[in-house]
């Protein structure tokens, strides 16, 4: 519905809405009036002719069933939420590795981070990274785009939607989700670029130069 609109930081607002609606909701009491329909006193007295025979064992065997089942479903649930830690830990692993490798610099006030891997320009948190080979005035556009990243603070969010997998890691539609959270980020931090008064030809050509770099660390923007 909100796919067309142009304000993006409204649309970043509703993507992290849903999430934390979605967590409350369930939360939510709704009190109602419950009103039995009136019986009576004969439909009561036929009522209490016919009575189901009880059937020996059946209630004990249907629950040791449903324990088992809810045993069964409870483990895979566990185990795909530990399988989710572990990615994000091995997430936290490579980009730390990333770091200890990188050459550090600085850019105004910013922490600046040189790698020798193939990868796209990113930013976490505070702190930016760069591929070397990158200087002049395409290393000036670079360090604007990330730097509405890191002034937005769009690492919380990809953290805030990473804990969220952890928990919901079944629902197929976390992978579309995360994919527009994304696209918005960049959305955003491409509008704040333009607004600096960076050519539209010049910042396509970087875009284009960079397009074959892989996010190898999905924490980041």
């Amino acid at each position: 519905f909100f796919r067309k609109n142009g304000v993006h930081h409204l649309n970043r607002l509703i993507l992290l809405s849903i999430l934390i609606y979605s967590l409350s909701f369930p939360l939510l009491q709704i009190e109602y009036e419950y009103m039995e329909a009136a019986v009576p006193a004969f439909a009561e007295e036929t009522l209490e002719i016919i009575k189901p025979l009880p059937i020996e064992g059946g209630e004990e065997g249907s629950g040791q069933e449903e324990h088992i089942l809810w045993q069964i479903g409870l483990g895979i649930y566990f185990l795909g939420v530990a399988v989710d830690i572990f990615r994000f830990i091995m997430k936290f692993r490579r980009l730390l590795a990333l770091t200890e490798h990188a050459t550090p610099a600085t850019a105004g006030n910013r922490r600046v981070f040189e790698t020798t891997h193939k990868l796209a320009p990113f930013s976490f948190f505070r702190h930016i990274y760069v591929p070397k080979g990158i200087d002049g005035e395409q290393l000036q556009i670079v360090l604007i785009h990330e730097e509405a990243h890191v002034k937005q603070q769009h690492t919380l969010d990809i953290l805030l939607l990473e804990m969220y997998t952890i928990i919901f890691w079944f629902n197929p539609l976390l992978s579309w989700f995360r994919k527009t959270l994304q696209e918005l980020h960049e959305f955003l931090a491409d509008k704040e670029v333009l607004k600096k008064g960076i050519p539209l030809s010049t910042y396509l050509t970087l875009l284009k130069n960079n397009v074959h770099r892989a996010y190898q660390v999905q924490l980041v923007q």
